[in-house]
Parts: C-alpha cells; structure tokens; sequence
C-alpha cells in the first residue's frame, strides 16, 4: 500500500511541479504549495518532512540541515520556536531583486526571493516556519524552488516534542539563524556553497530528471 501511495504522490509531484523546464517561476510556487505532503521520509526532533529524489542529507544538526544535491548544496533552517509561539512572521516582496512573491497557503505563509548574480540565481525560500537556501544555474532554476517548497511545505511540527525542547530550554534562537545564514565574510546574505563544483559544461552537469 505504502508503495502506491508513494507512486501517486511521485506522480503528482512530476505533473504537479516538475514539468519544470516550461513552466513560470509562479506555476511551479503554486503547483507546489497548493499539493498536500503527506507522505515523509525524514525526521528529526520535534519534526518530519519529505526530501525529493536527488537530494541527500549531507549534515544535520540542531535544527539546521545541509542536503546535497548533484551541483549545490541546500541550507535548512527549521524554527521552532516561532512555530511554538505562533508568531505572526510579516514577509515584504523586494521589488529590487529578480523574483520576490509573498505566499500563503492554507496557514502557512513565507516568501520565495530570488537573486540573480552572473550567471547565478540565488534561491530563498521561507515558508511554514522554515527557511532554506541554496543557488543554481538557469536550467535548474525551477527544480530547485520545487525541491525548496516540497521540503518546507511538507513539514509536520510535533507539538508535544517541541513544548518538551522548550520546556527544556533546548531551544534554537535567533542567533543560530544569523549564524547560519551567513556567509564566511559576515556579509553575505548567502551561505557559502564555495565547496561545491560545478563543470560549466551542461551536457555533463545538468540531469533534467532530478525531481523523478
């Protein structure tokens, strides 16, 4: 049973989010936040969520994830004590950047900005309490706001773990974020990928089946 479900939930994320080469920025963050993720295949402390094909964990700790991919790594940071609060996060497009749309979906709420550097697009993805980040090529543009979404939609708080970390005073702050989302320089708004190596070359580096 587990395994048709798995099958009908792959499929909707194909047809849903991944027919992503001709899709727009704006129908990739629909398809992706409109589809409910109930299945998951990852947890952690206090919550789960589902990691697309093609991603790997390649670090955790806390509340902070690093996932490889097949050219950049992602940064995930899950805040849970905003989530615990119920606070009321206030999101504003940034009309200077390439791509900046506010999103809200059945609760949830965040915003997708993207940065254009070069030849580079940098990706930033807060939604549900979560905040991930990661740059990319043109062609792998839309796969990786897909693989953002799916990650950051999909996730399931555990109310009972979480009021025990807080409780417990085993609780991710503000400054673990900043820490996090910084580059090496102090300055950068990005984290540092420098490690990650990428050929130039698109028939070798670009797998157009990433999201299968």
């Amino acid at each position: 049973m587990k395994k048709v479900l798995l099958s009908i939930f792959m499929l909707i994320i194909v047809t849903g989010c991944a027919t992503l080469e001709d899709s727009s920025i704006d129908s990739v963050i629909s398809k992706c936040i409109d589809t409910k993720y109930e299945l998951v295949n990852h947890n952690n402390r206090g919550y789960k969520y589902y990691i697309p094909d093609g991603l790997t964990i390649k670090n955790e700790f806390d509340y902070n994830g690093i996932f490889k991919s097949k050219y950049y790594d992602y940064y995930l940071y899950v805040d849970l004590i905003s989530y615990y609060n119920k606070t009321k996060l206030n999101y504003t497009e940034n009309k200077s950047l390439y791509f900046s749309k506010k999103i809200e979906h059945d609760n949830k709420i965040g915003i997708v900005n993207i940065e254009k550097k070069d030849d580079l697009y940098y990706v930033t993805v807060s939604y549900n309490y979560a905040t991930i980040e990661s740059k990319t090529k043109e062609t792998a543009l839309n796969e990786t706001i897909a693989n953002m979404l799916i990650i950051t939609n999909s996730i399931k708080y555990n109310d009972d773990i979480i009021k025990t970390i807080v409780a417990n005073g085993k609780s991710t702050g503000s400054e673990e974020q900043v820490n996090i989302f910084k580059g090496k320089d102090g300055d950068s708004g990005y984290l540092d990928v420098a490690d990650d190596v990428y050929t130039g070359n698109e028939d070798d580096d670009y797998d157009p089946y990433v999201i299968n």
